[in-house]
């Protein structure tokens, strides 16, 4: 059963990130694919009961700023 959760996850991954690269771009890919490594080891802290180091922990701070920054400070166009 765990083997299924995971082929899903993965598949279901996978399309996403196909997704965002055919409508997005690549800056974009980078940054889902930083938030679904991170969302995937959050699942698995409350499935396995895995724990984080502490450099994780602040990977994963440094992820979501980025994101956050990327979000909220849209670079003006050069005329």
């Amino acid at each position: 059963m765990v083997v299924l959760i995971i082929i899903m996850l993965q598949s279901v991954g996978g399309i996403l990130v196909a997704v965002v690269v055919k409508y997005a771009d690549n800056i974009l890919k980078g940054f889902a694919t930083s938030a679904a490594i991170v969302i995937s080891c959050v699942v698995s802290v409350y499935l396995f009961d895995v724990t984080l180091s502490l450099q994780f922990i602040f990977g994963t701070v440094l992820v979501v700023l980025s994101i956050y920054l990327y979000a909220k400070f849209v670079p003006r166009p050069v005329v």
